[in-house]
């Protein structure tokens, strides 16, 4: 009994490590990505970033839509439109103000919503000054484009263009 006993433990210690490990190298690839500002919400979440309850197996909204996906910038940003905690700030506007992306209770102080990406290409746009392509309001959330024919794009289908089809995930 006690010879199982060591090589039980070292397995377990063993399995223990590398979850933590990959968890840091996880909030890793997620710090260099996006740097959120000191202070922050965001910048003291560490796990609870992605995971909930201090339990490394259980997930909150905006780790759940990561599931199975790569450990990487282009799934971080695979996910930005997203509004995973269904508090009507899409992930990529609450790691911009330095909240939650996965708690509901966490969100932008903010009152006016402005998106500060063009949903349909992606591209980053100034919405301190009216961008060449104008602006739409859907949801309550204003939304600037980099050109007429983003726009024109996204009228036609806004649910299209915000990962609204990805509810379920």
């Amino acid at each position: 009994m006690t010879k199982l006993k060591l090589p039980l433990l070292a397995l377990f210690t063993l399995a223990l490590a590398t979850a933590v490990f990959a968890a840091a190298a996880n909030l890793g690839v997620f710090k260099s990505t996006y740097k959120p500002k000191p202070g922050t919400a965001l910048a003291k979440a560490g796990c609870a970033t992605c995971h909930t309850g201090g339990d490394p197996n259980k997930l909150n909204p905006y780790g759940t839509a990561l599931k199975g996906k790569a450990v990487n910038a282009k799934s971080l940003k695979s996910v930005e439109k997203l509004d995973s905690d269904k508090d009507k700030f899409s992930n990529i506007e609450e790691i911009n103000a330095g909240t939650l992306p996965g708690d509901p209770k966490s969100k932008p102080e903010s009152s006016e919503k402005i998106a500060d990406y063009d949903p349909v290409c992606g591209m980053k746009v100034n919405k301190n000054s009216e961008p060449r392509g104008g602006k739409s309001t859907y949801k309550g959330v204003t939304y600037y484009f980099c050109n007429p024919n983003c726009k024109a794009e996204f009228d036609k289908d806004p649910e299209k263009h915000l990962g609204q089809e990805s509810d379920e995930q």
